[in-house]
């Protein structure tokens, strides 16, 4: 999940994830934002420098992340998106 200061949207992000009938095996945040965002179901949260711009910003990471994800199958999970219990199950099944 790549974020930057979208504290309010972070959260709905974590209650959205936090229902999901299959839950990811790694969740990785990747966060140049001045204020850190706060994870609390265990993800594993990676801070960069704040970029210049909001396309460096979601670009750098996004490569982040994927450079430090460890499994086979990557979903990328908006900050700002709504997703229904079964996604990431539903997602899965297709990859």
């Amino acid at each position: 999940t790549p974020t930057s200061d979208r504290h309010h949207a972070f959260q709905f992000c974590e209650l959205w994830m936090k229902r999901q009938t299959l839950q990811p095996a790694e969740w990785i945040v990747v966060d140049d934002g001045r204020e850190p965002a706060l994870c609390t179901l265990g993800q594993i949260h990676m801070r960069r420098i704040p970029s210049p711009t909001v396309r460096e910003s979601f670009l750098g990471n996004l490569r982040e992340g994927l450079a430090a994800a460890q499994g086979d199958v990557i979903l990328i999970i908006e900050d700002d998106d709504w997703y229904r219990p079964d996604y990431v199950a539903w997602m899965n099944s297709l990859l």
